[in-house]
């Protein structure tokens, strides 16, 4: 939850200080951090792997790529959306139920979230550890 608070506040920031100065180089800076104009994105993204001589397997450089980023970049804000209202709504039912049960106990969705988070880090921390014996047995072998 920590991540999602962060992100929205780095993106209101350029905001904030581009109503407060109006210059230009901060009415730039916001245009870019909207969520509205990201649309432009795939278009920068496919010059930048065609300047570099790059390209993503079996589409072809130039407008497929674009419309082929594009259709990943909906399909990703889709999703997450679909996910996120779906942890907001198990949330808020269960929320409800608790409530019923018991009057001093509740759930809220940024509760949720902080568990969710949580259960992620343990088990990267559960599989970090798990690697730890071979890492030293390479790192053994190798004189390091």
């Amino acid at each position: 939850m920590q991540l999602v608070l962060t992100a929205m506040y780095l993106l209101a920031f350029p905001r904030i200080i581009a109503s407060i100065f109006r210059s230009p180089c901060a009415e730039n800076l916001k245009e870019i951090l909207n969520p509205a104009s990201s649309i432009t994105l795939p278009k920068v993204i496919s010059d930048y792997l065609t300047n570099m001589g790059a390209w993503i397997p079996n589409i072809k450089p130039g407008k497929a790529t674009i419309e082929y980023l594009t259709k990943i970049q909906a399909s990703i804000c889709f999703l997450g959306g679909v996910l996120l209202s779906i942890l907001a709504t198990s949330s808020s039912m269960l929320d409800h139920n608790l409530r019923r049960v018991n009057e001093n106990f509740s759930v809220g969705f940024t509760s949720v979230l902080i568990i969710v988070g949580l259960i992620i880090e343990l088990r990267r921390s559960y599989q970090a550890y798990n690697v730890m014996p071979s890492l030293r047995k390479v790192l053994w072998r190798y004189d390091v």
